[in-house]
């Protein structure tokens, strides 16, 4: 149904992706990566880990708070579209709880940064990471850009007899 949908706007000459949860968790991983990795004590037991161990507990915030708080800022200033774009370079291809490499370039990374304002980025980076669990999931399934505009727009699919879970509701709430 979202490849239909899609054909439908491509064929307005607005281009679009299907990317569910997957977006929004990579953008949250790039843009967070080193406050994600800290050196919290116990939050790792080797260096392969693909996440801290304390990453579902609410200690995963409280114990970085400050490092949040700081990088959220400088995020909603629109001052964190090269530190991503660095840690893209950096990482690639390294195992992490967040980012899906499969599906992400550098192009498209690009091009999805100079649409999104940085106020929104911090807002949904701020409540995801207050929660990961619970806000991990339930992201709109569609992903409409117009570069030349820079705007965006999310839509959720759903076929007939489908309908909104909670998680979806609350992600389209805020």
């Amino acid at each position: 149904v979202e490849a239909c949908v899609l054909e439908v706007y491509a064929a307005r000459n607005q281009p679009g992706l299907h990317v569910e949860n997957r977006l929004w968790l990579s953008l949250f991983g790039l843009a967070c990566w080193d406050i994600i990795f800290s050196p919290v004590p116990g939050a790792f037991q080797h260096p392969f880990q693909r996440g801290p161990l304390d990453l579902h507990r609410p200690s995963f915030r409280q114990q970085r708070e400050a490092l949040f708080v700081e990088r959220l800022e400088a995020i909603a200033q629109d001052r964190w579209r090269e530190a991503m774009i660095e840690t893209f370079e950096q990482k690639y291809g390294i195992a992490d709880a967040f980012v899906r490499w499969e599906w992400l370039t550098r192009e498209l990374l690009e091009e999805l940064l100079a649409v999104i304002p940085g106020a929104h980025l911090a807002a949904v980076f701020d409540r995801l990471s207050r929660d990961i669990r619970r806000y991990r999931r339930g992201f709109p399934d569609l992903f409409l850009f117009d570069p030349e505009q820079k705007s965006y727009q999310l839509i959720e699919v759903k076929g007939p007899g489908d309908q909104l879970r909670p998680e979806q509701s609350a992600w389209l709430n805020y």
